[in-house]
């Protein structure tokens, strides 16, 4: 999570990884600073897991999940 919820901070972390289309599932919840810092850059998606769906997942490069996101999606998909 980042320490703030700036977006130029977010931005240079994005650009360091190369990553410029993506969507990141969460948890449950959104972190608050995360969210803020992501909300104005282009292409950069951020839902919490229960609003993950197929649609969302393919109109963006990169899927990133957080741990929690992984286990709470295979439990959603394996029932």
């Amino acid at each position: 999570a980042p320490k703030d919820h700036k977006t130029k901070g977010m931005v240079a972390a994005l650009k360091a990884m190369n990553i410029t289309s993506a969507l990141f599932v969460c948890g449950e919840t959104v972190n608050e600073n995360f969210g803020r810092a992501t909300s104005n850059i282009p292409h950069i998606d951020v839902l919490p897991v229960d609003g993950a769906n197929v649609y969302d997942i393919l109109r963006r490069d990169v899927l990133v999940l957080t741990k929690e996101a992984a286990e709470k999606l295979t439990e959603r998909l394996s029932a």
